[in-house]
């Protein structure tokens, strides 16, 4: 996803200087699964950029890049390990997930079978989702008009965002004790 996201947003029509998009997998069988994307743009090109991100989202899946995309996944998986240093760790996830041993091979054969049908109504599933966007950046370069065309717009505080309040003020001289 991350190679379609730079290529037709930076590459081909220059909105943004990074791009990117990742499924997250729940840790647990019943957690939700997340889309998450980012893309650094210029704040007057935030309302096209972000149209254009989820028009790539929702589109139906190339072969080609499908084709190139189960090559690397194949790739990763013949060529990764589990770290010693973090076998305590997966066997942890593993068993969070209820599976009984490493699923790894288990998925590897289930990506591979998949259809490109399979995999669409799949993707799908996250396109038809309605997203939650969070902006930062200058206020008055946004254009706040462009962006409620393509969701609502809900504007908030910067204090509203963290429960702990504000950090209080450095004294001149103070030094931190450790």
């Amino acid at each position: 996803m991350n190679t379609l996201l730079f290529q037709e947003m930076r590459e081909a029509r220059g909105l943004v200087y990074y791009a990117w998009g990742v499924l997250f997998a729940g840790s647990r069988p019943t957690d939700a699964w997340a889309l998450r994307g980012g893309l650094g743009t210029q704040s007057d090109k935030t309302s096209e950029a972000l149209k254009v991100f989820f028009e790539l989202l929702g589109r139906p899946l190339d072969a080609v890049r499908l084709g190139s995309t189960r090559a690397a996944i194949e790739q990763e998986y013949r060529s990764s390990r589990v770290d010693p240093r973090a076998s305590a760790w997966m066997v942890h996830a593993w068993d969070e997930l209820g599976e009984k041993s490493d699923p790894r091979p288990w998925v590897w054969q289930t990506i591979g079978a998949m259809t490109q049908e399979q995999l669409q109504g799949f993707a799908a599933g996250f396109a038809a989702v309605p997203p939650i966007v969070g902006l930062v950046g200058n206020r008055e370069r946004v254009d706040l008009e462009g962006l409620k065309k393509i969701a609502d717009v809900v504007e908030v505080a910067p204090a509203a965002l963290f429960s702990y309040g504000s950090f209080p003020k450095a004294q001149a001289g103070a030094v931190a004790a450790r």
